[in-house]
């Protein structure tokens, strides 16, 4: 076998999609394996790391000498990358079209979107007209279709989704979540952050980078990050989400006093939640 690139070593977990390609470049994603000119090839989308944290999307095309031996390799990576049970398949999507410069829906329809198709991820997108709509809508619908949450806009919207999704699950669990003694149930629901906002500090402390194509990469790979969320006074949860490493770019949310990484005391119980997908 032939690699089209210099990088033909790629870790089987970073694979977004396996597609059929003919000689001339073409690719065919339907899953049917097509006659082709010699030599028969197919290509590999996978994750690239690159310089300060970013992920960017790359293709490896690999040529094969026979066509049973390429339509082999096709059929071997689909079946590794279906054994990967991290990975979400339908996705509730949230996106604030006033946040930051107000480019939430033009960065998720031309960097995240095309991803999602291309890693075989439905979706079904709210599009926010008010403030705490998105919070109100996850009291209301049934999340259990979804595999995760993505919340497309800033610190403000990822705040919403995430109480949002906190208290739909303290109701279903039968906790009352202002009581000052209240053990709090952790959601088995994963929250995906797409920066779209005017500072982005919890994406930014979470992958290391406010890159969009970055966390969107995150996401359709499945990898989880934990975040811990506190209380910082009794009976009500924190109003803002607590990042999970300082960076100068977090000290304006950790000066004014509504976190603490640790939590400051024993009246600020722990709430783990995987803020990633």
């Amino acid at each position: 076998m032939w690699c089209f690139t210099d990088a033909c070593s790629v870790p089987v977990s970073e694979i977004i999609a396996v597609e059929e390609t003919d000689v001339h470049g073409k690719h065919h994603s339907s899953g049917k394996w097509q006659k082709m000119e010699k030599p028969y090839a197919f290509t590999v989308h996978c994750v690239k790391r690159a310089r300060r944290h970013r992920w960017k999307w790359a293709q490896v095309t690999f040529w094969c000498p026979e066509e049973q031996l390429c339509h082999l390799w096709l059929q071997t990576l689909r079946e590794m990358l279906e054994k990967l049970t991290s990975r979400p398949k339908h996705l509730l999507v949230f996106i604030n079209p006033f946040g930051g410069k107000g480019q939430g829906k033009r960065i998720y329809e031309r960097k995240v979107a095309p991803l999602f198709t291309l890693a075989s991820i439905t979706t079904d997108i709210i599009v926010t007209e008010h403030a705490n709509q998105a919070k109100e809508t996850l009291y209301e619908i049934n999340i259990d279709k979804y595999d995760g949450i993505v919340s497309v806009g800033g610190d403000g919207m990822f705040s919403e989704v995430l109480h949002g999704l906190i208290g739909r699950t303290q109701r279903s669990a039968g906790v009352d979540q202002n009581h000052p003694r209240a053990v709090l149930v952790p959601s088995s629901l994963r929250i995906g952050i797409i920066p779209a906002g005017s500072t982005d500090c919890v994406c930014y402390s979470t992958v290391g980078t406010s890159d969009a194509e970055t966390s969107a990469l995150h996401i359709v790979v499945g990898k989880p990050l934990l975040c811990t969320c506190a209380r910082w006074q009794p009976g009500l949860l924190c109003p803002r989400p607590v990042p999970v490493a300082r960076s100068s770019r977090c000290r304006p949310v950790l000066e004014r006093g509504s976190c603490c990484v640790p939590p400051c005391s024993a009246r600020c119980p722990v709430i783990p939640l995987s803020t990633q997908l």
